[in-house]
């Protein structure tokens, strides 16, 4: 387990609009600082720790925090002062591919631009290696024109090189390169998430069948409704007409530094104006009968307002950010149950107030077992609060069976989650992968994102990578989830046969001490985990085209971290789902961190 802290207490100014150029559609909110030495960086300072105690970091260590280290480690800065720039660090932090356009050394708008925007500071949390597509210009991928021969050669050569650069995702500096998601995901083994819009089935599957969710692009002129809903149907992110419908666009063309790179930006005024934008679509959508229930920055230009955003309409906003931090977490250490620092796991420096920041709602099944950490029933869990309501009368086997719902049951649910919702929950999970049967009742009872089964990552995950590889899920009971896939993956979005069969299941049900789920029993994690590592290596060495893992067992995720190690490939699991919508409607942590003057500064004596 990670330390806990606050942003604040990381004693820099946090400016929660700040971005740079570099970063634009990069570096994901909630991956690593959300806790003191979580995620990739912490990840990274403890593998160096534990590798090299006696190195340079074990030196730097004693030199500045004394013997006890991390575990009594009273000054965070000291920590981030001393550690951060070392070698050993930096070499072991993600590298993240951006595709850049060919803009010919046109300028970017204002609103791209660091000076304009950072005052002083900056966001950068990982190391970008970005690639400009040669010959691909902004207009060409703006209107989705064909590729060229040599465009397409130029798309394939920057991969390469992000490849070669040990790349763990590929991201781009402007949403439109979603026009080239499957043409660049043949090219590579590496997920690639061009868009924002890669995050349109999953909006539309967690809110209120009837909920809109608001587009906002920096120019509605030549990229409107009707594009959108086209773009959203070619590229498979919206299953039919009625869907793409749901996703209304609105521009910034009208807001000086989005489209004239002559114009300069006023922060405070580009808030209010996008403000002004939500709130008259909020309203048009809410007369006529379909509600706002989030929010889409299509736009590169907009993660830099997200946090306003999210502040003043208490909507969840989704951005290249969010989109990344999805990526990142299924490649990363979790820092709440996946490292240890110290001799004393878990001893937290500064914990976060969880009263403080949004809760979300977990939804139960009548069971009743002890879970363990890492599990998506366990407190722990999460760094935030996550009130839990059961449903009377849903048995594990009923679920596991996937049974119609009863007059009785579909009431007992409704008081469930009228029970969350009281409670201010921003959103509902489950306990139980199986739930996924009931996703569709569920999210017509209730306002806020329900996202009861981890299955619902599926959406995003078919088109992060190429038609002709595959997902591994890996379930409790293999013979209880197979014969619903087809009808399970369908709720989630992924309603095509040649999608549907990249799916393919592996279950628990035979793995040494794993009996204990059925029996509702406590699961020994440290005797389980070498053998469900074990069953992914074997599911992949008969198919080396499993490209990612999907955990649909919520007391599958303890094991996440191990499998990540042992195959190097994205796992996606209960928690990752929940921390991606926690994150998409609270404070991205990273906005206004100078990391560059943090690493550069020298240690006090």
């Amino acid at each position: 387990m990670g330390c806990c802290c606050s942003k604040g207490d990381l004693a820099t100014t946090t400016q929660q609009t700040a971005v740079t150029a570099s970063d634009v559609g990069v570096v994901a909110g909630g991956i690593a600082v959300g806790t003191v030495l979580g995620g990739p960086i912490g990840a990274a300072i403890g593998g160096a720790l534990g590798l090299a105690a006696v190195g340079t970091i074990g030196r730097k260590t004693k030199d500045a925090l004394g013997v006890r280290g991390l575990v009594e480690v009273k000054d965070l800065e000291k920590v981030w002062r001393a550690l951060v720039n070392s070698k050993e660090i930096m070499k072991q932090l993600p590298v993240i591919g951006l595709l850049r356009v060919d803009r010919a050394g046109a300028s970017l708008p204002p609103v791209m631009l660091d000076a304009a925007l950072s005052q002083g500071t900056n966001s950068k949390l990982f190391r970008v290696h970005p690639v400009t597509i040669k010959g691909l210009d902004y207009a060409t991928s703006r209107r989705g024109g064909a590729l060229s021969a040599a465009q397409s050669a130029a798309l394939d050569a920057a991969l390469k090189e992000l490849e070669k650069a040990k790349a763990i995702a590929v991201t781009a500096d402007t949403g439109l390169l979603a026009h080239y998601q499957s043409a660049a995901a043949k090219m590579t083994k590496l997920p690639v998430l061009l868009s924002p819009l890669l995050q349109a089935p999953l909006l539309a599957n967690v809110l209120h069948p009837k909920a809109t969710i608001l587009v906002m692009t920096s120019d509605a002129k030549t990229f409107g409704q009707a594009d959108l809903e086209a773009l959203l149907l070619k590229d498979g992110l919206a299953p039919d007409a009625a869907t793409a419908k749901r996703f209304v666009l609105r521009g910034c063309e009208g807001i000086p530094g989005f489209t004239d790179p002559s114009k300069t930006i006023d922060v405070a005024a580009t808030q209010q104006a996008l403000l002004s934008i939500v709130a008259e679509v909020r309203n048009a959508q809410s007369k006529a009968g379909a509600p706002l229930g989030g929010v889409l920055f299509e736009s590169a230009m907009l993660p830099a307002f997200s946090d306003s955003v999210r502040k003043a309409a208490k909507l969840p906003v989704c951005d290249n950010f969010t989109l990344a931090d999805f990526a990142m977490k299924a490649q990363t250490d979790n820092p709440r149950f996946g490292i240890s620092f110290g001799a004393k796991a878990g001893a937290a420096a500064k914990p976060l107030d969880k009263a403080t920041m949004p809760a979300i709602g977990i939804l139960r099944v009548d069971y009743t077992y002890p879970p363990a950490l890492g599990d998506a029933a366990h407190p722990n869990s999460y760094n935030y609060r996550t009130p839990h309501a059961t449903w009377k009368g849903l048995t594990f086997e009923a679920a596991q069976a996937g049974e119609p719902l009863t007059p009785e049951l579909h009431g007992a649910m409704k008081t469930a989650v009228a029970a969350l919702e009281k409670d201010g929950v921003m959103g509902i999970a489950g306990d139980c992968g199986f739930l996924m049967s009931y996703q569709e009742e569920a999210r017509a009872v209730t306002t806020v994102p329900t996202f009861i089964s981890a299955l619902l990552q599926a959406s995003v995950l078919t088109s992060l990578f190429s038609i002709d590889e595959s997902i591994l899920v890996l379930t409790a009971n293999g013979p209880a989830l197979t014969p619903h896939m087809p009808k399970l993956l369908a709720q989630c979005g992924v309603s095509k046969p040649e999608e549907q069969k990249r799916f393919i299941v592996a279950g628990c049900e035979a793995l040494p001490g794993f009996d204990a789920v059925a029996k509702g029993e406590k699961v020994n994690v440290e005797l389980v985990m070498p053998h469900c590592v074990q069953l992914v290596q074997s599911e992949i060495s008969k198919n080396p085209k499993i490209r990612a893992v999907l955990l649909e067992c919520t007391e599958l995720p303890p094991y996440a971290d191990a499998i990540r190690h042992a195959t190097k490939l994205p796992v996606l699991d209960a928690i990752t789902i929940v921390d991606f919508f926690h994150a998409a409607i609270d404070d991205n942590p990273y906005w206004g961190i100078d990391w560059d003057q943090l690493a550069s500064t020298p240690a006090e004596d």
